[in-house]
């Protein structure tokens, strides 16, 4: 019984442990780097918090769990920010760039996008 209390102690602190680092941070430089797809985004203003890869599909609009913060998109495409949920409301376009801070460079804090 001890052994099985000591191997679930230390599988409790592993998870810990290991909890932190799988969390994607990232600042400016890194937001190259760490994103992959056509589009990332940030609930954190300058790349802060998890990463949130996108395909950014044509005639799909997205909402994402929480306002996009910063956001960088990587494809040719345009996509087009919604101030309101369901791709409604004031809009803007945003081309192939990086977007540290959404609510400065758009006016508003988006939450849901469509690729145009």
């Amino acid at each position: 019984m001890k052994f099985r209390s000591a191997v679930i102690a230390c599988l409790a602190t592993s998870v810990v442990a290991v909890g932190p680092a799988v969390t994607a941070h990232a600042d400016a430089s890194q937001a190259n780097a760490g994103c992959t797809s056509n589009m990332c985004y940030w609930y954190g203003d300058n790349y802060h918090g998890n990463i949130v890869s996108s395909g950014v599909n044509r005639g799909i609009c997205y909402r994402p769990n929480d306002l996009v913060a910063s956001a960088k998109i990587r494809m040719s495409h345009k996509v087009r920010f919604w101030a309101l949920p369901g791709c409604r409301g004031q809009h803007r376009d945003l081309g192939r760039g990086n977007y540290p801070n959404m609510d400065t460079k758009i006016g508003f804090s988006p939450q849901s996008y469509r690729r145009v």
